[in-house]
């Protein structure tokens, strides 16, 4: 078990209001607001995506695709986070310009070095949480995180104890817990 307590249950949630300024006092006041789900401007829901032309280049695709399976040969665990696992959770689908892979900490090294083999370069970029794998000749490239950004939270057994199985890029993968998404 790990000092850090995973949510059982979630508190009770008020009904959604949304604030509007009050005509005379220029305070502000709630109002009930029922939400529908709606696409933001520049985000696509996953009920949008019928017709839609592919947002991603075929080579970026195929360049983290490539990165899942060096891991996979490699037999270093990783999880997909970022855009991916926010997909699965929340419906919104974006690509973002990188391509976020966890590790434990203690694989750091190993995957960094399976991407070396590949051909990639690697740079531990802040050694208290982020290193990169780089594609040769292109601006793409991969976060290999391994701890939150403040460094308190090391990616470890938990993480993959409590990861689901869903898919990134068409591919079954499995995904960072959405309690850790928050440490990132």
């Amino acid at each position: 078990n790990s000092s850090r307590g995973w949510i059982t249950h979630l508190p009770r949630v008020r009904e959604p209001s949304r604030l509007r300024r009050g005509s005379q006092s220029g305070k502000i006041r709630a109002s009930p607001l029922h939400l529908e789900r709606q696409s933001l401007p520049g985000t696509l829901m996953k009920q949008d995506l019928e017709d839609t032309p592919e947002l991603l280049s075929p080579l970026t695709r195929q360049f983290y695709l490539d990165s899942m399976k060096i891991l996979q040969t490699a037999g270093v665990d990783f999880l997909v986070g970022g855009a991916y696992s926010l997909a699965h959770y929340a419906g919104v689908v974006r690509h973002t310009k990188d391509f976020d892979i966890f590790v434990r900490k203690s694989d750091l090294h190993r995957a960094m070095g399976a991407f070396e083999r590949a051909g990639y370069r690697t740079e531990l970029v802040f050694p208290h949480w982020l290193a990169k794998a780089f594609k040769p000749r292109s601006e793409d490239f991969i976060d290999i995180i391994f701890s939150s950004g403040n460094g308190l939270c090391d990616v470890d057994d938990d993480w993959f104890d409590h990861a689901v199985d869903g898919t990134a890029l068409d591919q079954p993968a499995r995904l960072v817990p959405a309690e850790e998404i928050i440490w990132t």
